[in-house]
């Protein structure tokens, strides 16, 4: 393979089983928001609420996950639950199958 790099523009042979990958992104993200709500009427009067965001964020070698979680509920104004919890989680992947 025949590379030309900046800014001289001369020309370097480099051997094919030497490349590992080209045109590949630095990192690669995704992610996933989730809500929910519901009501009930008659003898009480039930509204459950919950959120849920969860970010990934992944390179060569780590991974970084954060998670995010929020739930809510009460029967006539009387809160019933309220709670949330968040963690963050960093892997590092010493091959591509071991981390």
């Amino acid at each position: 393979m025949i590379l030309k790099a900046a800014p001289t523009g001369t020309p370097m042979a480099i051997p094919l089983y030497s490349v590992l990958g080209m045109n590949q992104p630095a990192v690669i993200y995704t992610g996933a928001v989730q809500a929910g709500f519901s009501q009930s009427a008659g003898n009480s009067h039930l509204r459950n609420g919950s959120f849920r965001g969860e970010l990934s964020a992944r390179g060569e070698s780590l991974r970084l996950t954060i998670l995010g979680r929020y739930i809510y509920g009460d029967d006539a104004g009387n809160l019933l639950v309220r709670n949330s919890r968040g963690t963050i989680k960093l892997d590092f992947f010493l091959t591509k199958r071991l981390y």
